[in-house]
């Protein structure tokens, strides 16, 4: 782009700020006056990563977070991370910010990771911003992992369970209660508490229907946006309930026979 700033020859420009159509904003600063410049459009960089280059004691649960100087064309961006990890792509209103939200990383673990991608303009990612690639490594914490059940009430396979039981969970984290959903099969309306912790939920109901078995499943997110993972508490998992009342009336009745011998008044 050929810009001209026609000011007198003793006038020099400060800063002057220039916004291309990617969102990338340049400032030229101490410009000469009445001279024609030749403005190209520098390449977007990447400049800052959450976790940052060499960072340690990344928490398991926590996003990579990739910050742009230019709005980034979404269909462009590759993102690599060794060991491997599933990761699901979230960008801000200007395309500048990408999270990439995951089930948990692996405790005291050495992570790379790198990106490619063009911005909306169609020019390159360039180096020169933050580290591409770069490196971090996980906390050894292993307690620090992504939510799971830790323990439900019926457990899973447990027999006789009185009708009117609850069904209580328990998780190993924080949950975020508006992200939770649960399904019971055969279905019954269950009513939820939560503790004060959001770490165990607790779902009444009407009568469990005798000799039955019921399915349970539950899903949702913590308040950091994970979702919650397997564990050794299987999901969805089943119980029967006690079997019908011994003492309760018979479909059916016996009446009393009466034989009378042949010749008898």
């Amino acid at each position: 782009m050929l810009a001209h700033f026609g000011l007198d020859d003793f006038t020099r420009v400060e800063a002057i700020t220039v916004t291309w159509p990617s969102g990338l904003v340049q400032v030229l600063r101490d410009v000469p006056a009445d001279q024609t410049l030749n403005i190209t459009e520098s390449p977007p960089l990447l400049t800052a990563t959450t976790p940052g280059n060499g960072a340690v004691n990344v928490a398991l649960i926590q996003p990579i977070i990739l910050d742009f100087n230019a709005a980034m064309a979404p269909g462009t961006v590759v993102y690599i991370l060794t060991p491997s990890l599933t990761l699901t792509p979230t960008w801000n209103s200007s395309y500048t910010r990408l999270i990439l939200a995951h089930s948990g990383f692996a405790a005291g673990v050495n992570y790379t990771a790198q990106v490619s991608g063009q911005d909306q303009a169609g020019n390159f990612l360039a180096a020169g911003g933050a580290a591409n690639p770069w490196q971090f490594t996980t906390t050894s914490d292993s307690t620090e992992e992504a939510p799971f059940l830790s323990a439900t009430n019926p457990a899973n396979g447990a027999t006789g369970i009185p009708l009117d039981q609850p069904i209580i969970l328990d998780f190993n984290m924080a949950m975020d209660a508006a992200t939770l959903t649960y399904t019971l099969t055969p279905t019954l309306n269950l009513t939820p508490t939560w503790n004060v912790g959001f770490t165990r939920l607790t779902l009444t109901h009407p009568n469990f229907v005798t000799d039955t078995t019921y399915t349970v499943f539950v899903k949702g997110q913590n308040p950091a946006g994970y979702d919650l993972a397997a564990g050794s508490v299987p999901n969805p998992w089943q119980f029967a309930t006690i079997p019908g009342d011994p003492g309760a009336s018979p479909d059916f009745i016996y009446l009393p026979i009466i034989i009378r011998s042949a010749g008898s008044n």
